[in-house]
């Protein structure tokens, strides 16, 4: 909400510094007043015009996280200890504790480094919050191990088997990423 001049002068008169946080060396007049006044006006109504024209584009990265959660479903790699390896998946449940219930949009190529990938719905998988903080640190994303390149590539490909393209998928992002298209 954008102050009237009134409240604009009468917060100056009772704090001694201007809405903006500014503090002025010398007592403002009403001239000036009103001229701090009129830049906070504007200021404002640009900053409105900014927001209101933010929430009118279409944000790529919610219509990406609606595509995933559409396509998955659910945590890739819960599903994938569910189908082979139960034991492992309770000491999944250990390790993550609540961060096991939150599931995220996890980048196979990240988004720093791979910025082109960013809004690619085959670079995306949804994982928990601990495997996919765990990866992204070169981690297992079960034990929290230090694990090589070769490793990660097999756990990203293994996720992307349960959806039936594991390797051909992987290949297609390797080959984007190296490319930078």
């Amino acid at each position: 909400m954008i102050l009237t001049l009134e409240d604009y002068v009468s917060y100056y008169k009772t704090k001694g510094r201007l809405v903006t946080g500014q503090q002025p060396k010398k007592t403002l007049n009403e001239k000036q007043l009103l001229t701090y006044f009129q830049r906070y006006q504007r200021s404002e109504e640009t900053k409105k015009k900014h927001r209101d024209e933010k929430l009118e584009r279409p944000d790529p990265d919610d219509q990406l996280r609606q595509d995933c959660w559409a396509r998955d479903g659910e945590c890739q790699y819960v599903k994938l200890l569910e189908e082979f390896d139960t034991g492992a998946l309770k000491t999944l449940q250990e390790k993550a504790g609540p961060l096991l219930e939150k599931v995220d949009v996890a980048h196979v190529f990240g988004k720093g480094s791979h910025p082109w990938m960013r809004h690619d719905p085959l670079n995306v998988v949804l994982l928990n919050r601990y495997s996919h903080s765990m990866i992204d640190q070169g981690c297992h994303p079960l034990t929290g191990e230090a694990i090589t390149p070769e490793l990660k590539k097999l756990f990203w490909t293994m996720l992307f088997d349960l959806q039936g393209d594991g390797q051909e998928r992987w290949n297609y992002l390797e080959e984007r990423a190296r490319t930078r298209h």
